[in-house]
């Protein structure tokens, strides 16, 4: 969804994703036992929120539903943007991309 593809560091480290674009770079680990937050439920904290631009939000949550995201009943932005879950349970939303 972020366009570049995961890479892998050099030495790779065990149980790391990484997507980078070579100026930006994310992270991403497995947590033995770890319970993810609810949505919107609050009595878990979050531990990250993104917002991702795109050209085609009805597409993009589309592909990420297919990619194994869930897109709760409670949406917020009132058609502005869409909140999904990932399968852990974090939420993220999906913009329009702002022109220009």
């Amino acid at each position: 969804m972020t366009g570049p593809p995961p890479t892998r560091r050099e030495p790779p480290r065990a149980g790391f994703a990484e997507i980078s674009d070579g100026s930006i770079r994310i992270l991403f680990s497995r947590v033995d036992g770890y319970e993810g937050p609810g949505w919107p439920d609050s009595a878990a904290p979050k531990r990250y929120h993104l917002d991702l631009r795109v050209g085609d939000v009805a597409k993009a949550v589309e592909r990420c539903l297919e990619l194994g995201a869930s897109q709760p009943e409670f949406q917020p932005g009132g058609g502005r943007w869409t909140v999904l879950t990932d399968p852990a349970g974090h939420p993220f939303c999906l913009c329009p991309a702002q022109a220009g």
